[in-house]
């Protein structure tokens, strides 16, 4: 495989001072035809972070600047067959709690055949916020007042955006 290893290929780096040292680096093996080893991490890095096409994420600079991440890397699997590719994800995107870390890891990247994720570092992080469970299923049932249905939704994407744009998705979503 010709892929040669690439540093800072995708997204500017987060600005200097604004917990820049505050990210995720997770790395991905991704089995791609060798051709497309850039776009397939740049693809994955979208469903991990804003689940958006490219064409929703550019569309806000927000978005861009401080909740896509970026492709740190893209270099063949030294154990053979496709790419590692390590993907610099934000903080924020997984500091929700245990359940939204492990959303942020794996989320999407789950549901592709061709992808595993194979080693996840938090420099400046150090895992602090998975401080454990604080009321269990129950007593998140008991402090939302639901007991007898599931407590998931959609989501609307990409976050950071403004409240008109949010409510054109909304209504998107419900024409949909």
């Amino acid at each position: 495989m010709s892929v040669r290893k690439l540093r800072n290929i995708s997204s500017p780096a987060p600005e200097p001072g604004r917990h820049a040292d505050r990210f995720i680096l997770a790395t991905y093996r991704i089995a791609p035809s060798e051709d497309r080893a850039l776009e397939d991490a740049e693809r994955l890095l979208l469903e991990q972070t804003v689940e958006t096409p490219p064409v929703v994420a550019e569309r806000y600079p927000f978005v861009q600047e401080r909740l896509r991440g970026r492709v740190e890397s893209v270099e063949p699997d030294p154990s053979g067959g496709g790419i590692l590719a390590t993907l610099r994800l934000p903080d924020f995107s997984a500091l929700a709690g245990p359940a939204q870390w492990i959303n942020v890891l794996f989320g999407n990247a789950s549901l592709f055949g061709d992808v595993t994720l194979v080693d996840v570092q938090m420099p400046g992080l150090a895992g602090s916020f998975l401080g454990g469970p604080r009321f269990g299923v129950e007593g998140l049932r008991q402090v939302l007042g639901v007991s007898d249905r599931p407590l998931t939704c959609s989501a609307l994407k990409p976050v950071g955006i403004d409240s008109q744009d949010m409510a054109a998705l909304c209504y998107d979503l419900a024409l949909g």
